[in-house]
């Protein structure tokens, strides 16, 4: 007898969608780390890391909920209904940095610091709601 392939489906896109939220976690953490150094050090090269990094994270985050309306659409709910809601905001809070930084660039690494750590507080957050 064959195994019943779409049962595994949701297993596997829920361990994808944890990695790539781990994948996001960590971006986030390195979006922290380099509009910190931007914040201190305010160089072109910082500045060029912290929009590097934020792309990753972006990324991240957009594959991520993608992986997570799949789950959704295929039946799988998380634990709590605020995981949707949080997953929301861990989409929207890097780039609405990215918008403040275009209007005022002389605060753009501290948009993107305070960013990152609104972004990890999300990511633990979501983890937890999972």
């Amino acid at each position: 007898m064959l195994p019943d392939y779409p049962n595994l489906l949701p297993v596997s896109l829920r361990v994808l969608h944890a990695s790539l939220a781990t994948v996001t976690a960590a971006a986030a953490f390195a979006l922290l780390l380099a509009a910190g150094f931007a914040l201190v050090r305010g160089t072109a090269y910082s500045i060029r890391l912290v929009l590097l990094v934020r792309r990753v994270a972006v990324v991240a985050a957009i594959v991520a909920g993608i992986a997570g309306v799949v789950l959704l659409l295929t039946g799988v709910r998380p634990h709590e209904e605020l995981h949707l809601l949080y997953g929301l905001f861990a989409l929207v809070t890097v780039p609405a940095a990215a918008q403040l930084a275009v209007r005022t660039p002389q605060r753009g690494a501290l948009y993107h610091l305070l960013a990152a750590v609104l972004l990890l507080g999300v990511c633990v957050r979501l983890a937890s709601t999972g």
